[in-house]
């Protein structure tokens, strides 16, 4: 597939994910014992902002805690990159395993929207929403690499 990375960007893409990964789980270490949150805090750019206890803001620059947003994108790029380079030896047969995981991922991602949707609601439903940002990116790679471990014990 011509629109895939060069195979050198999956090891830094799993480098990347990994960092995200543990930061991820310290954030929702740090949420569980309701320790402070303000752990990256830096002036940032928004186009619109709004929270509970302040006024909202348009185009501004205004003070975050950016931590949340770091791992949601160290996880989101470094599974792009694990996801989408080229294997060692990529043929016809990899990238028809990549486009059944790729859809298999897709049923399975919409699944659990459709199950989120009907049976959990409230501050829950956030939570979800956020964690599926990610989740057809995980459950592609787990079908896709799964499978070519399957395949290359049989072979």
């Amino acid at each position: 597939m011509k629109f895939l990375f060069p195979h050198k960007y999956k090891k830094i893409g799993w480098y990347i994910f990994s960092v995200g990964i543990i930061l991820g789980i310290v954030y929702l270490v740090r949420i569980a014992l309701n320790l402070d949150q303000g752990v990256l805090q830096i002036p940032w750019f928004v186009v619109y902002s709004d929270t509970l206890f302040e006024k909202e803001a348009h185009l501004a620059i205004v003070e975050l805690d950016m931590f949340d947003e770091l791992i949601l994108v160290l996880i989101i790029v470094g599974s792009i990159l694990v996801n989408f380079s080229c294997q060692q030896t990529e043929d016809e047969y990899i990238n028809k395993l990549r486009l059944e995981s790729l859809v298999w991922a897709t049923y399975v991602n919409y699944s659990v929207i459709l199950f989120s949707i009907l049976f959990i609601h409230g501050f829950s439903f956030l939570w979800v929403t956020t964690f599926n940002l990610f989740t057809i990116l995980l459950f592609f790679m787990i079908r896709f690499h799964w499978v070519l471990y399957r395949v290359s014990k049989t072979a």
